[in-house]
Order: structure tokens, then sequence, then C-alpha cells
């Protein structure tokens, strides 16, 4: 397996974060490491009682990636069967390129979704990051002037929004 290499640096913002590793070498995402919650400054266990969101802190922030790379937090693949319940809140997280200032720190958003406490040791790897290269789009109006007062189309309704052709 032959994936581009690229360099990304990270900052320690917290003494007992752990830098980010690849498990195997066919792995796409690095795992990070839980040390407990967001303004505390004791690394600690995290404890989510149901129905409950935290922030979680890596202890850890990006100090440099590539200008044209972004990247993206996912749970890991195991969550489900060692914390059944437990989501990232927003569902994928996003850091961008210009977030690496000295206290932009990586947190997660962590849900439990079951009716039982969640509790994750200290130095827990539950999500992984995973760097993607990013687009922008040049933003401009298309005017359809085809399209009636009301918004609706001459040639019907739509075809099912959300992006859905039906």
């Amino acid at each position: 397996m032959i994936f581009p290499i690229v360099d990304i640096k990270f900052r320690k913002i917290h003494p007992a974060a752990v830098l980010p590793e690849y498990k195997t070498l066919g792995s796409i995402g690095m795992d990070l490491h839980l040390i407990g919650y967001k303004d505390i400054d004791i690394a600690t266990d995290i404890f989510i009682y149901p129905h409950r969101t935290i922030i979680a802190r890596t202890g850890l922030g990006i100090y440099s990636i590539s200008d044209d790379m972004h990247a993206e937090i996912y749970l890991r693949s195991s969550v489900g069967i060692k914390y059944p319940g437990l989501i990232l809140a927003n569902h994928i997280g996003i850091i961008d390129v210009d977030y690496t200032g000295p206290e932009d720190e990586i947190y997660l958003l962590l849900h439990n979704t079951s009716n039982q406490d969640i509790e994750i040791e200290r130095d827990a790897r539950i999500a992984q990051l995973v760097l993607r290269k990013s687009h922008k789009g040049n933003i401009t109006e298309f005017i359809d002037e085809n399209r009636l007062p009301n918004g609706s189309r001459p040639t019907g309704p739509s075809r099912g929004g959300l992006g859905s052709t039906g």
C-alpha cells in the first residue's frame, strides 16, 4: 500500500497529550487519544451520563498542515462495541487549515445515546484523524429565469430534496 505522504505537525498543548499514530501500514486514520474534559487541566477518565454530551480533550493542536489539506475526525470502528451508544455529537469533525493557533486544541463532542453511563479511560483511542485534500468553490448565483414568482418550476415539482433524485 502506497499512500502519498504529507507533513503534519502537532503541538502538545497539555503534557499528558499523546501524539496520534497510524496502527498499521494500511491505516488511513491516525488514532487520537483522550486525556480528559475540556476546561479541566487534570488528565482524567471521562464519564458521560445517558443522553448527555461532553467536550473531551486530546491535549493536541495542529501546528502546521499543507495549505491544500484539512483534517476530518471520525469515531474508530471499534467504539460501537467497546462503548455502545457513544457517538460524535457532530458526527464528523472538521479541522480547517487555519485552526493552527497556539491554543487551538482538538476537542471531541461525545454524546451518549444509551440509557447507561459510559466511562472512558484516560488515553483511550476513541477517534481517528484523517487527512483530506481541500477544494473551495467559486460561489456565484445563478438566476433561473424560468422559475415562477412563487419559486416553483414550470416543469413540475422538485425531485425529492436533500440532494435526492427520487
